[in-house]
């Protein structure tokens, strides 16, 4: 069965997260649609271009199997948009809606406000943010805790594919914390219980 992801971003996306990203997946057949608070050419850090098919205030969230978020400065323009933000935090509800992100994408969710106590990764430059948040930080390439799976950076961009083709197959198990790809522990400051290896 055909997979649809909704793509979250705005102008200023990072073009080497995002472009190789969305190309990967459609040859994997999964169909990507960009939503943006605008519907119109979003151009990227470097110059690349993407086209917005939809406007975050019409998107239907039933329609898709899962939401994506990259970084760059896309994220800071979705964390002040509040039809962003609303679809962020009906993932977070019940059914659960698998959100994946890469790298500085996951400083949409702090504004979401659905970061207590759950568990991921990102760029390091946002730890602290999200540690403030009440997330449970961790120092690893990959991280997985449904209905959240993160990456770390755009290195770790074939980890990143396989948790969204498993967890779209329905493979994942929802009440596992997985963190076993890299090296690292949770942030100290974050919740004492450790995760399992």
């Amino acid at each position: 069965m055909e997979k649809k992801l909704l793509v979250l971003t705005a102008n200023g996306f990072a073009d080497q997260e995002l472009l190789p990203l969305l190309e990967s997946l459609k040859e994997a057949g999964v169909t990507c649609t960009v939503a943006s608070p605008k519907k119109e050419t979003l151009t990227g850090l470097e110059g690349g271009t993407l086209a917005a098919e939809l406007k975050t205030k019409d998107v239907t969230l039933d329609l898709f199997d899962g939401v994506l978020l990259t970084g760059g400065m896309a994220p800071l323009a979705l964390r002040v948009h509040e039809d962003s933000l609303q679809i962020l935090r009906e993932c977070f509800e019940t059914p659960h809606k698998p959100v994946f992100t890469m790298g500085l994408g996951a400083q949409s969710l702090i504004s979401a406000k659905v970061l207590a106590g759950r568990s991921l990764t990102a760029d390091p430059a946002i730890h602290d943010d999200l540690r403030l948040a009440g997330a449970r930080v961790f120092e690893k390439k990959a991280t997985e805790q449904a209905p959240l799976y993160s990456v770390r950076s755009e290195k770790e961009r074939e980890a990143l594919e396989k948790m969204i083709a498993e967890a779209f197959e329905g493979s994942k198990d929802p009440n596992m914390v997985s963190e076993d790809t890299g090296d690292g522990e949770a942030s100290e400051d974050t919740t004492p219980q450790e995760a399992p290896a």
